[in-house]
């Protein structure tokens, strides 16, 4: 609306250019006429028409320049000039059209200032006949100055070299070209002509029209120097898009080079499992060419392999190769960062660990035999011990015999240290069984002071004569949760390994005592109430760097004489039971060991009194099947003791032997026999011999397969080696029923 008031306002302009130029004037907003003054009537407007031709509106409103021409009506010739208008801000709103009859061909040349282009009139050689004001000014000469004066003294080509004269020569038709007006002050500047003949007879036959080409030239040189720094640009981009391909393909040749060097087989696949890629380790692991993964997929590649459920792990499969060998691989995938939202896609890594496996395995197998070994020294240290008791208290019974003493006390005394070290090394292979069972010992309320004192008479007779041996024993202990042959074992081993730090005489003390722990205590347990059992003695004591590590496995401060073990078993104890130990240790006066015990609160379970047998004598043939012959000897010292036939056999074959001359109502054999072992044994004496009892007896034995009810009944009731003679006379009077 704004621009329609602006177009409406012009008519003053329009008619200030009638009454000044003589000129007629029409407004156009865009290409449709909407104002006209009426100078020649209907002639005029049917040359000008309604609408502006595309020519006219292309060079006015989208080039902003002026646009000039001659048209033609009945019997009449106009020139008409087109001139944008424009805003305060300079938009272009419209254009003007200026027209005037061409009735004086000079008048027209004069009218046609208004159009600020220069108009020349010559012949073919360039002598100029007559010229406007406009051209008088742009070349700084004035009219009198350039009539007569050739075209070509100041006009030049566009590259600055003289005009050829062909240029004025129109063969009847119009030619236009670029070229250079050179000022008499040396200026120039480029130009756009126009040459054609002149319209009417006795005027110079050619007619120039000449515009400044200044801004357009201006305009083509900086198109000229855009479209260079364009084109350089495009080259330079062009040669970075080739130096970037270039290392685009030398990256991705060498990234495939690596990945088909890498050890490990490396694939990648699609949300649905499709396989995308493959290096070449991949082909080579699952025994196929690498091409032939391509499409294949992964939950027919490995059919124990999900997505869902093993992204992100580490896990280790069997598969069957191509050449049908039975391989182990280790997969590990995960999802690949993606900038694309809607594409998934996963990689998968995997590698044959089928050696590495077997290398482990092998390694275990090692290490398991490394354990047994190490137990089996910790065994040995025990047995020793025990060995140490057994063969004290024999050299005392010997001496004893010997002298004549015959102390029935005193040898009643070493009797019993004797069945207790054997029953002590008794329960020492059951707990080594029991770690191959995988079972713990378990514990039990137990009362301190009683297993001390118990142990009294075997310490005194272990530690020998030059060790004098002092128990104090708190009046009132409290109970605690232990295993007794544990805490047996632990006390020992502390009382062996005092005797061994002293080089002679000594002593050894063993003290209890109740104590209270307050919070934060320096052993680090909890708040509460405790049994301390201390031994102390008047050995060479030990430094604090070994105070630090005598509780390391295998770390001995007697060299080739010691296992490293006794002190490490001891530790082990306390902590199984739920303690602390202290130790407090002095170069040549002496160490003390400090077993903190936790207080339990439950009552001593009392077992119940052994009944003793009303009656252990009886009759009959036995027969014993044990290829250890000192085991035979006592056995059989036992049983004619008491009334019974005996028949002895080495093995199978001379058991079944004495089975066919005689007439046996039991057979007690050991398992664990060269040849038949007894449970075959005991099979074919069931078939053969059915009225005849059996009784199997073993140290231990792998466990068998169970073929009958026959083998599950004699397992079920077998005696376990060492046993009491009692409880084996009473297991004979029960099968004899005698």
């Amino acid at each position: 609306m704004a621009g329609e008031l602006r177009l409406s306002a012009s008519s003053a302009i329009v008619d200030k250019i009638k009454k000044t130029h003589g000129f007629g004037c029409t407004i156009f907003h865009e290409n449709v006429r909407v104002s006209t003054t009426a100078v020649a009537g209907g002639a005029v407007n049917r040359a000008l028409g309604t609408r502006a031709n595309e020519k006219v509106t292309q060079q006015v409103y989208r080039r902003g320049e002026k646009f000039r021409g001659l048209t033609h009506t009945i019997g009449k010739e106009w020139v008409i000039v087109y001139v944008p208008l424009r805003d305060e801000q300079g938009r272009i709103l419209g254009m003007l059209a200026a027209f005037r009859e061409l009735v004086d061909f000079l008048d027209a040349l004069e009218a046609l200032n208004f159009s600020g282009e220069a108009v020349f009139l010559h012949d073919s050689n360039g002598v100029i006949a007559d010229v406007n004001s406009v051209a008088c000014d742009m070349l700084g000469q004035s009219r009198t100055q350039l009539l007569n004066m050739s075209m070509q003294q100041f006009t030049r080509q566009e590259d600055g070299s003289p005009m050829a004269p062909t240029w004025l020569h129109s063969s009847g038709g119009m030619s236009a070209m670029i070229g250079l007006w050179v000022r008499s002050d040396g200026y120039s500047f480029p130009i756009e002509m126009t040459v054609r003949p002149t319209p009417r007879q006795g005027l110079a036959p050619l007619l120039t029209v000449v515009r400044d080409y200044s801004e357009q030239y201006k305009a083509r040189a900086e198109l000229r120097s855009v479209n260079d720094k364009l084109q350089q640009l495009n080259e330079s981009l062009e040669a970075q898009v080739a130096e970037r391909t270039r290392e685009l393909r030398d990256s991705f040749a060498l990234q495939s080079a690596v990945l088909d060097n890498l050890f490990e087989g490396v694939i990648s696949f699609d949300a649905e499992g499709t396989i995308l890629s493959a290096n070449r380790s991949a082909g080579r692991i699952l025994g196929v060419q690498a091409d032939a993964l391509i499409h294949a997929r992964m939950d027919t590649l490995l059919p124990n392999w999900s997505i869902a459920n093993e992204l992100g792990k580490a896990i280790v499969t069997p598969y069957i190769r191509g050449d049908d060998q039975e391989v182990l691989l280790q997969i590990q995938s995960d999802r690949l960062p993606s900038t694309a939202a809607a594409i998934v896609l996963y990689n998968a890594s995997f590698k044959d660990v089928t050696r590495e496996h077997q290398r482990e395995e092998h390694l275990r197998r090692v290490q398991r035999m490394d354990a047994v070994g190490k137990l089996m020294g910790g065994v040995a240290h025990d047995f020793n011990n025990l060995l140490t008791i057994i063969l004290g208290t024999a050299s005392v019974i010997r001496e004893d015999v010997t002298s004549g003493a015959n102390d029935a006390e005193e040898l009643g005394l070493c009797a019993d240290d004797i069945i207790h070290a054997a029953t002590r090394g008794a329960q020492l292979t059951r707990k080594l069984l029991s770690y191959t069972d995988g079972k713990s010992a378990t514990g039990q309320t137990s009362n301190g002071n009683d297993i001390i004192d118990g142990m009294r008479h075997m310490l005194q007779k272990t530690l020998t004569h030059r060790i004098g041996l002092k128990i104090t024993l708190s009046p009132d202990p409290w109970c605690v949760w232990i295993h007794r042959s544990n805490f047996e074992d632990a006390l020992l081993n502390l009382c062996i390994n005092s005797m061994q730090s002293m080089d002679g005489a000594g002593s050894i003390e063993i003290t209890t005592a109740n104590v209270a722990l307050p919070v934060g205590n320096e052993l680090v347990l909890p708040e509460g109430d405790y049994l301390c059992v201390s031994v102390r003695d008047s050995g060479t004591g030990m430094s604090a760097d070994v105070v630090s590590r005598i509780f390391e496995p295998y770390y001995s401060t007697k060299g080739q004489l010691g296992t490293g073990l006794g002190l490490t078993q001891v530790y082990g104890f306390v902590k199984h039971a739920g303690g602390g130990i202290q130790v407090e240790s002095k170069l040549d006066v002496g160490s003390m060991f400090c077993l903190y015990l936790p207080r339990h609160f439950y009552p001593i379970e009392q077992s119940e009194p052994v009944a003793e047998a009303q009656d252990r004598d009886g009759t009959g043939n036995i027969l014993l099947v044990d290829d250890e012959s000192a085991i035979l000897s006592m056995t059989t010292r036992v049983l004619t003791a008491r009334g019974y036939d005996v028949f002895q056999a080495e093995d199978a074959k001379q058991a079944l032997v004495i089975l066919e001359d005689h007439d046996i109502h039991l057979m007690i054999s050991d398992v664990v026999m060269p040849g038949m072992n007894g449970f075959d044994l005991a099979t074919q004496v069931h078939q053969r011999f059915p009225s005849v009892k059996i009784q199997l007896t073993s140290g231990y034995f792998e466990q068998p397969h169970l073929h009958s009810d026959l083998h599950a009944q004699l397992k079920a009731n077998l005696m376990p080696k060492p046993y009491q003679p009692s409880a084996l006379l009473d297991r004979v009077k029960q099968l004899l029923g005698t």
